[in-house]
C-alpha cells in the first residue's frame, strides 16, 4: 500500500520534523501523516535530483519548459516556511530561526 507516493510507515520528508497540526482535526493529521522527518542534506540532494530527472524526461518527451509548483504546503514551499522550515537558512532558504 502506497500513500502519497510512500509506504504508510516510511515518515515523510520535511525541511523539519514538524508535524501538521490542521486545528480542531489534528489527532487526524497525527493519524494520517505523523511527524515527518526531518530532511539532512543527502535527502534534499535526492529531492533536486528527481525535479532535475523530471525537468529532463519533459524536455525529452518533447516539452519546452517545466513549472515547479511552490505553494500550498508542498515541500518547496516549506523550505519557504518560517513556519515549517527550522534550517532552511542554513542550506540558502528563507525560512528557520
Amino acid at each position: 500500500m502506497r500513500l502519497a507516493g510512500r509506504a504508510p510507515w516510511v515518515p515523510a520528508l520535511c525541511p523539519s520534523a514538524t508535524a501538521l497540526v490542521p486545528g480542531e482535526q489534528a489527532w487526524l493529521g497525527r493519524v494520517f501523516w505523523g511527524t515527518p522527518k526531518a530532511m539532512n542534506e543527502a535527502d534534499l540532494a535526492g529531492v533536486v535530483q528527481e525535479f532535475v530527472n523530471g525537468a529532463r524526461i519533459a524536455r525529452d518527451g518533447g516539452w519546452d519548459g517545466v513549472q515547479i509548483h511552490a505553494a500550498h504546503g508542498y515541500l518547496v514551499a516549506q523550505w519557504l516556511s518560517p513556519n515549517v522550515s527550522r534550517q532552511g537558512r542554513r542550506v540558502g532558504g528563507h525560512g528557520g530561526e
